[in-house]
This record gives structure tokens, sequence and C-alpha cells, in this order.
């Protein structure tokens, strides 16, 4: 018996739609590299959580998972990251940047306590959902970092 749960492409959808909607197609287009480079790298820490730490799993997204990682999950990823870059505040100081940083990785940490109080991502004996929210600061101040310097790279 397949176990399939259809939060997770619902919530990819939402997410896609809302970004194609919101953003303007030249800027989604600028973010694509970004996007896919950030989004490899939250598979491989996925990975690396799900498979080697052995910190959560997910229920219910069987067949469309790899190595444990269900596809919606990244797709709702790579729209979550459009939609993060869309509204960077670019024009302010540097140090709201982090803080628009942490306005997501907050976000981000409520939308995974959603996803265990509903029984699709159950936790490990050892692993709280707060701990979530350093991984995703970190993930989105990586995909940051790509950002600038790919706004540096088109200067030259």
């Amino acid at each position: 018996m397949v176990d399939i749960s259809l939060v997770y492409p619902i919530f990819a959808s939402i997410l896609v739609i809302l970004s194609l909607v919101l953003i303007p197609r030249d800027s989604y287009r600028a973010y694509l590299p970004v996007i896919f480079i950030a989004t490899l790298f939250h598979a491989g820490l996925l990975y690396i959580v799900i498979n080697i730490l052995d910190a959560w799993e997910y229920v219910g997204d069987d067949p469309f998972a790899v190595f444990g990682i269900p596809i919606f999950i990244l797709i709702a990823w790579g729209a979550s990251l459009a939609l993060f870059l869309w509204g960077l505040p670019e024009k302010l100081p540097r140090w709201t940047h982090y803080v628009y940083i942490g306005s997501f990785a907050l976000a981000g940490t409520f939308i995974d306590a959603t996803f265990h109080s509903i029984g699709i991502r159950p936790y490990s004996e050892w692993f709280s959902g707060w701990m979530w929210f350093f991984p995703l600061y970190f993930i989105f101040w990586i995909t940051y970092l790509i950002y600038l310097k790919r706004l540096e790279l088109e200067k030259v």
C-alpha cells in the first residue's frame, strides 16, 4: 500500500502559484540559478538530517520521495526561496537583511511545527522543532550570499 499525504502537493502548489503571481517574470528568471543552487544545498542538508542524524522522517510522501525527501518539499522550498529573494529589502541597511532572514527562518520553523503536529513529520526523541530554526537561518543566509555574489558578478 502506498502512503500518500495530500499536504505536500497542496503546500507546494500554493507556494508555487503565490510566487508565480507575485513575482515579475524577469525577476523570477534572474532568481532561478540562485534558487536551484540553494535548493540543492537544502536537499543535501535534508539528506544529512533525515538519513544520517535521524532527526525526523516524512510520513505520507510515497511514491514522491527520493532518499526520504519528498519532491514536493523541494518544490515548495524553491518557491519559498523565490519569495524570499523577491521580498528582500535591498534598499534598507544590511542589518535589516539579517532580521529578514530570521523572519523567514522563523516562518519555516512554524511550518515545520505544523507538519509535526498534524503527524506528517514525526521527530526523533532527541530532536525538538525549535532546533530547525538554526539550519533554516543558515540556508537562507547562504541563499542571501549566493544572491549577493550573483549581483556582484552581474556588475562586472
